[in-house]
């Protein structure tokens, strides 16, 4: 029996592939959202390059977009050339990927702060509820790209110290008209502007803090506390929990918090969770 596990966030997709209960192969590809037209060009290339994909049983494809029917038809119809049997791919969200790997069998309150932002209330085996991301266009609270948006708007408008804003013109475009065309003509804005989040390590410790903490204060009011009860662990996943964790830390402290589990990835974790229990 062999099964594929892949675990697809917004930048960045990571794969697994288990034999018998063991591991043969871990590799990372470029993310796959459902609404990028070239996601069955990725998926067949991946199987294409690796090997170590022919012959799977099973796939598990976690990822964002898949609470829309139409969405998990695309992804769905993406794996159409790898003959497998519909009944045997399994699309989940990338929320229960993360519920799965952080919380295991417990209760818990799962975030993911990576390029965009999620947060979901895990029973131990499934999502009980949730507070809608909205995407970057709506929501995305306490994410890369709400971080990276919250530094450039300080940027340009003159809100930053001059040694944070001499760093920041040596990485930017040559002026702001620049800039913003830049962000503006990008095929994935969003992407492009956290694209820009490690930039906050290079800021002034005040600098560095009026960008961050306000992003994650909002996060933690609208997308932690509606689902909070008293006793539930907090789990959180993704770049910007992982290297921003001190940041995050001092956040949830203002409001008596503090996070049970900080990971980068869940890759890791589930897939030691499908060896136990799936």
């Amino acid at each position: 029996m062999k099964t594929i596990i892949i675990d697809s966030g917004g930048t960045t997709s990571d794969w697994a592939v288990l034999e018998q209960g063991h591991v043969i192969d871990v590799f990372v590809t470029e993310g796959m959202h459902p609404m990028k037209n070239e996601l069955n060009s990725i998926i067949n290339n991946t199987f294409s390059a690796h090997q170590s994909l022919k012959g799977a049983n099973t796939i598990h494809f976690y990822g964002a977009g898949t609470s829309s029917k139409h969405l998990i038809n695309r992804i769905r119809e993406s794996f159409k050339d790898q003959a497998i049997a519909s009944q045997q791919l399994h699309i989940e969200s990338d929320l229960l990927a993360a519920a799965r790997a952080l919380c295991g069998t417990n209760q818990g309150i799962v975030c993911i702060l990576g390029t965009g932002s999620n947060s979901a209330l895990y029973d131990g085996v499934s999502l009980t509820k949730w507070v809608s991301s909205g995407g970057y266009l709506l929501g995305d609270e306490g994410s890369g790209y709400h971080l990276s948006k919250t530094m450039i708007i300080n940027y340009l408008r003159g809100m930053l110290s001059e040694e944070s804003t001499s760093i920041l013109r040596k990485h930017f475009e040559d002026n702001d008209v620049d800039l913003l065309t830049a962000i503006y003509t990008s095929v994935n804005p969003n992407a492009y502007i956290a694209s820009f989040t490690q930039l906050l390590s290079l800021l002034s410790e005040t600098d560095r803090h009026n960008c961050i903490a306000p992003c994650f204060d909002e996060f933690i009011q609208k997308r932690i506390l509606p689902l909070y009860e008293s006793g539930i662990g907090l789990y959180f996943t993704g770049s910007i929990s992982f290297h921003f964790k001190k940041e995050l830390e001092e956040a949830l402290k203002t409001v008596n918090l503090q996070s049970e589990k900080v990971e980068p990835k869940p890759i890791e974790a589930l897939i030691e969770y499908h060896i136990e229990n799936l």
